[in-house]
């Protein structure tokens, strides 16, 4: 479902539209233990957002139920905490549970938000090009196949409905590890079954996992650490592979600390842009003035030139590009032309 957004949320017109030359994506499982997020550790992640300057925040395991709404709109000081509903396990207790924190700098960028499941929810945001992120909470390693499997057949439904020329950002707790075999730059040895899963939905829809791109020490991979003291990589932010250039840096900080999560804030660094763009100049064309007696606009030539104009029309409509544009803009100039060259007969 596509969710309105609260008017306070709503892009307007404004006198200094927002540009960011690079931009941040952080996702963050917030969960330390089987209770939702409560107002102590909302305000330390808020805390912890404004002193870093975080504008986007993916976040998983919230643990909030919504008794009525998919998606819930809370205002938290200058900033949005956007989720869709957690669910209630066999026991009862809450679990699950994907959302965004938007700083409202972002917020005046927000265009609308997506509920996918309860484990996947989307946000478009205006700018050239438009961004989507989406935020996913995975199943466990061991949870039934079945369950792994719905989720990324779910995700990739939501990958298939974004248009290819979109920036893409995936921000996620995908409880996998992915190998050498699998990712360039990884924590882990070996590849296990969630991985498997994930490391194919990269290859399908061409993604790459932004945080194995660069080289770090062993200590900035991991992302979770067990109360044991391992550590492991199981939160990723995927991109398409065709911005690959533009991503400057990603890698997991303990600077949320203060939160008290196992998991680590994931960063991703990239060079973006996030402003609503300039209206396209049109040509305008006085068609009154052009109109002559019914005979002309009977002659031959005006009516094959008129029905280019048609055809180019149907085909700007059915596919907007630049080059539509101009094949439309050609079919008008040489609709004109004929005009003035059958009136000059």
């Amino acid at each position: 479902m596509n969710s309105l957004l609260p008017w306070k949320l709503r892009p307007g017109k404004s006198d200094s539209p927002l540009w960011v030359k690079i931009q941040h994506f952080f996702t963050m499982d917030i969960c330390t233990k089987q209770q939702p997020m409560g107002l102590k550790s909302e305000a330390n992640v808020l805390v912890s957002a404004e002193e870093r300057g975080v504008e986007i925040l993916g976040i998983q395991e919230h643990r909030r139920v919504h008794t009525e709404d998919q998606i819930v709109y809370h205002r938290v000081e200058k900033c949005w905490f956007i989720t869709s509903s957690a669910w209630q396990n066999e026991a009862q207790a809450a679990t699950g549970g994907a959302g965004l924190l938007l700083s409202s700098r972002a917020c005046k960028a927000l265009l609308r938000v997506h509920y996918h499941t309860n484990r996947i929810l989307s946000a478009d945001f205006d700018g050239n090009p438009v961004t989507t992120v989406i935020v996913v909470y995975s199943s466990t390693n061991v949870a039934q196949a079945e369950e792994v499997e719905k989720f990324y057949e779910d995700l990739a439904t939501a990958v298939r409905d974004i248009p290819a020329h979109n920036f893409l950002a995936i921000l996620g707790d995908f409880n996998a590890r992915l190998g050498p075999e699998d990712a360039p730059l990884t924590y882990h040895n070996s590849t296990n079954r969630n991985g498997e899963h994930l490391a194919a939905f990269l290859m399908e829809h061409e993604l790459l996992a932004a945080n194995t791109m660069f080289q770090k020490r062993m200590g900035k991979r991991s992302g979770y650490r067990y109360a044991t003291g391992m550590q492991r990589q199981l939160d990723y932010i995927l991109v398409r592979r065709r911005w690959r250039n533009s991503i400057l840096n990603a890698e997991p900080y303990s600077t949320f600390n203060s939160v008290g999560s196992d998991h680590r804030v994931v960063s991703m660094r990239v060079r973006l842009s996030l402003r609503v763009p300039k209206p396209s100049l049109k040509t305008w064309y006085d068609w009154k003035a052009r109109n002559g007696v019914s005979q002309r606009s009977r002659h031959p030539e005006i009516m094959v030139a008129r029905e280019g104009v048609e055809e180019a029309h149907r085909g700007f409509g059915h596919e907007p590009t630049a080059e539509n544009r101009m094949v439309l803009n050609m079919a008008k100039q040489l609709l004109f032309d004929t005009y003035d060259k059958i009136r000059g007969e």
